[in-house]
């Protein structure tokens, strides 16, 4: 079992590693305090506190910086989570890879992505790969489990009397996640096919 620490204890257990792996005085008591309350955030776990360090120290040697600053350590933090999402991603099954490319393309319309107009787009995607679509009601199900795995954001819209409407508003890192998408070998076939083939009068998103 992993025990807990708090932000100052953290800060003791980095600054030894920081004597171990690092030349003295190249890393910042902030960029120090501020891997350790990314930890203390982390549940108190110091392996996750240390990873945003080594990263943070990685991304100061490739700016050729003697020292590690707060930029470099939050610069770290956003990678080791778009990379962990990088990693989930590469972990679904076809079909949740086809519903997160269709959420893709249909928000890179500029227009609201409802998952009637996402569905749509996902039929197009299954018929260029030959693959069967599922029903509506399972690509929401699957929708669902893309918002609760942090993939993509989505919301309840409300109609009054005609019910409600499930909303993906936002999904971070889309070009890294495009890469991964079309690196599956069932994607491959449509990685060069333009995206207004499957969903019309398409805008990039700035």
């Amino acid at each position: 079992m992993i025990t807990p620490y708090n932000a100052n204890q953290l800060a003791d257990i980095i600054k030894a590693r920081v004597e171990i792996a690092f030349r003295q005085g190249s890393v910042t008591e902030i960029a120090i305090d501020l891997c350790a309350a990314y930890g203390a955030q982390e549940h108190g776990d110091a392996r996750k506190a240390i990873d945003v360090l080594r990263v943070a120290g990685e991304l100061a040697e490739i700016r050729k910086s003697p020292t590690v600053e707060e930029s470099d350590v939050r610069a770290a933090r956003d990678k080791i989570e778009v990379d962990s999402v990088l990693e989930m991603i590469k972990a679904l099954p076809t079909q949740s890879k086809i519903v997160l490319l269709a959420c893709i393309y249909s928000l890179n319309t500029g227009t609201k992505c409802t998952v009637s107009t996402m569905y749509n787009v996902y039929k197009k995607l299954c018929a260029a790969i030959d693959v069967d679509f599922l029903t509506q009601r399972r690509v929401i199900d699957l929708t669902n489990e893309l918002d609760q795995m942090g993939i993509v954001t989505s919301t309840l819209e409300y109609k009054g009397g005609h019910g409600r409407n499930r909303m993906v508003e936002k999904i971070s890192s889309i070009a890294a996640l495009l890469e991964i998408l079309l690196q599956d070998f069932r994607l491959q076939t449509i990685a060069k096919v333009p995206q207004e083939v499957f969903v019309p009068h398409i805008k990039k998103r700035n």
